[in-house]
């Protein structure tokens, strides 16, 4: 059964390590010349990622100051 496993993950990853592959640029397009390295968005998702650390690191806080009270 490992074995049947070892070979559908195998090929499970072929195929999702061949479709991870960026497509090429647009003819003509290129990249903004007052762009440098690279034009990337990451407000949005930055935005959720600190709210959810901060969500995480309160309930971790809050799970921590309920067991000390418990000691206590």
């Amino acid at each position: 059964m490992k074995t049947y496993y070892k070979i559908i993950f195998t090929i499970l990853f072929l195929f999702t390590a061949s479709a991870s592959f960026a497509p090429p640029p647009a003819p003509g397009g290129g990249m903004n010349p007052g762009c440098w390295p690279m034009c990337v968005p990451i407000d949005g998702g930055l935005v959720f990622l600190i709210a959810i650390v901060i969500l995480y690191g309160g309930i971790k806080l809050y799970g921590y100051s309920k067991k000390v009270k418990a000691k206590v």
